[in-house]
């Protein structure tokens, strides 16, 4: 027998467990391993149909597919994410907090960060997962600064950039 099931990203990354209805109507539990990866598939040993001429049932093959997440995705055991923060977060550095799949952590955010700068978590991408011998490794969390300016636009905002004299050219590098 086969079955597919998605998982949902965090099931996928923490491990869980998902109860599922044979195709005989027979509900099961199965456990969804830390680490599991789209496309992965996951064997329930005994479920599946009658063995011939008396032998041991068959397996069950349970197909799963990952949903995304609406903030992180994965590369390898690695997360990612975009994280938005205000003009003053930005240039003056602050702590913000940080939604996580294990719950929120406070990321300090160095003074004069620039949009586009990437910050990692060590340790908090995927936990470590699989047996003594093919174990893999905890993951980071690697979080993308994006400045987000106000809307509707701020006017005290607008006035200051009006009247700020600057020499620096962000793009002199590129002449």
């Amino acid at each position: 027998f086969a079955v597919a099931i998605t998982a949902s990203f965090a099931e996928s990354v923490m491990g869980g467990t998902r109860r599922i209805v044979l195709a005989n109507g027979e509900q099961i539990d199965v456990k969804i391993p830390p680490g599991l990866k789209d496309g992965q598939q996951i064997r329930a040993k005994g479920r599946g149909g009658a063995g011939r001429q008396g032998g041991p049932n068959g397996d069950v093959l349970i197909q799963v597919s990952v949903a995304p997440h609406p903030y992180l995705t994965r590369e390898g055991n690695d997360l990612r994410m975009d994280l938005p923060v205000t003009l003053k977060e930005a240039v003056l550095g602050a702590k913000v907090p940080v939604p996580t799949l294990s719950g929120t952590l406070n990321l300090t955010i160095p003074p004069n960060s620039n949009s586009g700068a990437v910050l990692r978590l060590k340790g908090k991408g995927v936990p470590a997962h699989g047996g003594a011998v093919n174990s893999e490794p905890a993951g980071d969390l690697y979080v993308r600064l994006v400045v987000a300016l106000p809307d509707p636009p701020d006017a005290g905002l607008k006035k200051f950039v009006e009247g700020w004299h600057s020499s620096f050219d962000p793009r002199a590098r590129m002449k």
